[in-house]
């Protein structure tokens, strides 16, 4: 599962392209051109099968836990965010550059990593829950 960050207002097409783990997006292409959609839409096999997921175990699992969480409540979904484009104290705000934003989200995913691989062990990717 990849991400894109949403932008402060006005600054459409600046965003980096991070997900939450700090890695890069990747856009890959299209197994199958857009014209054969019916073809897709009742063949057996799914496109993902054929693209291997090379990223690292836990954010695997830890995306397919979000998703998990989201189908079993879906009262209660849960949509992670990246760092605010914003710092500074209310009404003397600024905004990271791009440049700046970009090297903020890789730092706080790879923090995000580091604190949760601690505690890999005992989460439930399955059958996730709010206390864990």
């Amino acid at each position: 599962m990849q991400y894109e960050l949403a932008p402060y207002p006005g600054a459409a097409g600046m965003m980096p392209r991070v997900d939450l783990w700090g890695q890069e997006v990747i856009k890959r292409p299209a197994v199958h051109p857009a014209t054969d959609f019916l073809f897709r839409l009742f063949s057996p096999v799914k496109a993902e099968e054929h693209w291997p997921d090379d990223r690292p175990v836990l954010e695997q699992n830890l995306d397919r836990m979000i998703v998990n969480w989201n189908n079993q409540n879906p009262n209660d979904v849960w949509a992670a965010e990246g760092p605010s484009w914003r710092y500074g104290k209310q009404g003397h705000e600024q905004y990271w550059t791009p440049e700046e934003y970009h090297e903020l989200s890789i730092l706080a995913g790879k923090r995000t990593i580091r604190a949760l691989n601690e505690h890999a062990a005992r989460l439930d990717f399955d059958h996730p829950l709010r206390n864990r």
